[in-house]
Parts: structure tokens; sequence; C-alpha cells
């Protein structure tokens, strides 16, 4: 499990393409337009990454961030101490 997610990691710009559209053909089906929150100078809650479009913003900000984040779990949980 390990070595996949950092596989998905690894190869995220190609991966999340197919995530991003997915999310959006769901959201289309209840009337919801894809939209990012709006980027300020100073951010102290959240992440804010410079991005040109939503897709890239949701990629630098939410996909890569959580990748990571489980990537490290699985290392601490499974570290063979």
């Amino acid at each position: 499990m390990k070595e996949f997610y950092r596989e998905q990691r690894q190869t995220i710009e190609t991966v999340f393409v197919h995530i991003y559209d997915q999310a959006v053909r769901m959201a289309e089906k209840v009337g919801t337009d894809p939209s990012k929150p709006r980027s300020v100078g100073r951010q102290q809650h959240r992440s804010n990454a410079p991005a040109d479009t939503i897709q890239q913003y949701y990629t630098r900000n939410v996909a890569i961030p959580f990748l990571d984040h489980v990537v490290s779990e699985l290392d601490m949980q499974f570290s063979g101490m």
C-alpha cells in the first residue's frame, strides 16, 4: 500500500486529471459549477499555493498534501519498530 500511494504521489498531475473530471461531472448533475476559494496575500488557516486554474488549485492545495499525509502516516504506522 505504501508503494501504491508513493507512486500516486509521483504521478499526481496525470492521476488527478481523472479524479477532477469525475468530480466536475458529478457536480454538473446537481447544478454546481467548479470554483476555488479566493486567493489572498496572507493566509493562515488553509493552503494558498498559487494556481492558474481550478484544477491546479485542488491538485496543489488538496491532493498533494493529502497524499503526502497518507504516505507519512503509513510510514509511521508500519515503520517496523
